[in-house]
């Protein structure tokens, strides 16, 4: 089962950074920056921490 979510940034270069940061840190997940949105799709065992890789990203900008 996968998970679909899309976090609507500020501009294309913030979507950029987290689809970056996804890849880094993230277990797995495919993360797509798509001009200023990013959809990560991944595994519902990785919620957790994808979940906690975008707060982490959020909070230290």
């Amino acid at each position: 089962m996968q998970i679909k979510t899309t976090v609507q940034m500020e501009n294309q270069l913030a979507a950029q950074h987290l689809a970056g940061h996804l890849r880094d840190s993230a277990p797995y997940p495919n993360a797509v920056a798509t001009i200023s949105r990013v959809i990560i799709t991944y595994s519902y065992r990785d919620a957790g921490a994808v979940g906690e890789s975008i707060a982490e990203f959020l909070i230290n900008r």
